[in-house]
C-alpha cells in the first residue's frame, strides 16, 4: 500500500494563481459548460485567474470572514486543491454585491449573463435556506484532477470543518449532482435542502451539514 501524501495548508497568495487558474478549469468546465462552451483554452484560464484575483482581494478586504485556502504536497509546495469559503452572519445575504472597476475577460463565446443569472440563484437559495442563521458557506472545494486521489479535497474540508465547529456552525454548500460529488457529501455528513434550478443549467443540490460541534468534542 502507498503511504499516504504528506500535505500542508495555507492561505492562498497571488503567486497561486496562475495554477489554480489550471485546476479550476480543469474541474469546473462540464458544470460551466453552458458558459464557456469552449472548454479550458487559454481564454478560460485567463478567465478564471481574474475572477480569482477578485476573491483573493475580497479576502484581503474581509480577512475575518472570507477564506481562500490551498492544500499543497510538503516535498515540493505544489498546489494540489483549494478552497474558497465564508462566513454569512444572519441576514447576510442582503450585503451588496462588490463593484470592480476592470471587467472581467470573458472569452469571446461566453454567455456572461448566463453566469451572473446561475450565481444569483444560487445566492437567493442559500439566502432561502440559511439566511435565519449565521453559519459557514462553503463556496468552492476544487481539486487537481490529475491528483485526484491524493486525499487534498478531504483534507481541506476536515481544515473548514474545524473552524465551523470552533464557532458551532452549521456548514452550507451547493453540489453539482454528479456521480462523486453528492456520494462524497453524503459521507461527510450533508443533507440535502433542495434543487436549484436555472434556466440553461445543469440543476446543482442545496447541502447543509449541522453543526456537531457537541459531540465533537464529547
Amino acid at each position: 500500500m502507498a503511504a499516504a501524501l504528506s500535505l500542508q495548508l495555507r492561505a492562498a497568495q497571488k503567486a497561486d494563481l496562475p495554477r489554480l487558474a489550471h485546476i479550476f478549469s480543469a474541474n469546473f468546465t462540464p458544470i460551466m459548460a453552458p458558459i464557456l462552451p469552449s472548454g479550458p483554452t487559454k481564454a478560460d484560464e485567463a478567465l478564471r485567474h481574474a475572477q480569482l484575483a477578485r476573491r483573493l482581494a475580497e479576502r484581503d478586504a474581509d480577512p475575518r470572514n472570507a477564506f481562500l485556502d490551498v492544500a499543497t504536497r510538503a516535498d515540493d509546495g505544489e498546489v494540489l486543491a483549494c478552497t474558497q469559503w465564508r462566513i454569512v452572519d444572519a441576514g447576510g445575504y442582503d450585503a451588496p454585491e462588490p463593484h470592480y472597476a476592470e471587467p472581467l475577460p470573458w472569452p469571446a463565446d461566453a454567455k456572461p449573463e448566463l453566469h451572473d443569472a446561475f450565481f444569483h440563484s444560487l445566492e437567493m437559495n442559500a439566502k432561502k435556506y440559511m439566511d435565519d442563521r449565521k453559519h459557514v458557506h462553503l463556496d468552492i472545494l476544487c481539486v487537481d484532477t490529475e491528483t485526484a486521489r491524493s486525499g487534498a479535497g478531504t483534507f481541506l474540508f476536515k481544515h473548514v470543518l474545524a473552524q465551523a465547529r470552533a464557532q458551532k456552525l452549521p456548514i452550507y454548500l451547493d453540489a453539482a449532482p454528479t456521480g462523486s460529488a453528492l456520494p462524497f457529501w453524503t459521507r461527510h455528513g450533508f443533507r440535502q435542502l433542495g434543487v436549484i434550478q436555472t434556466d440553461g443549467m445543469d440543476d446543482v443540490i442545496a447541502m447543509v451539514r449541522e453543526d456537531d460541534s457537541a459531540q465533537a468534542d464529547a
